[in-house]
């Protein structure tokens, strides 16, 4: 009876998952948002110049982008200025073309 209690006891524990904010194998490529900022999980070589240990890392780099919501927050809305602006040295005329 102790045996099948022992037993019973483990096998209702919840499996341990992988934490969400882990960057390892299983969960490379995933991106997620950071601190406003979208992070990839990344494997990164080592630097010999730099002294960085190789292995997978979270890039939130400023090439990542934002994960802000852009319909809520006025300040992060997509540019909405004109498609091209063209320059013509021979006269001081600016032509803006809206297309």
């Amino acid at each position: 009876m102790k045996k099948i209690l022992f037993i019973l006891t483990f096998a209702l524990l919840p499996i341990p998952a992988i934490a969400e904010g882990e960057c390892n194998m299983q969960n490379r490529g995933k991106v997620m948002c950071m601190e406003q900022r979208m992070c990839e999980c990344k494997y990164f070589t080592a630097g010999v110049m730099t002294n960085d240990p190789g292995g997978y890392r979270w890039d939130c780099g400023i090439m990542q982008g934002n994960c802000l919501d852009y319909q809520t927050i006025d300040s992060t809305k997509p540019y909405d200025g004109p498609q091209a602006v063209e320059l013509d040295n021979s006269s001081d005329n600016i032509t803006i073309e809206n297309q």
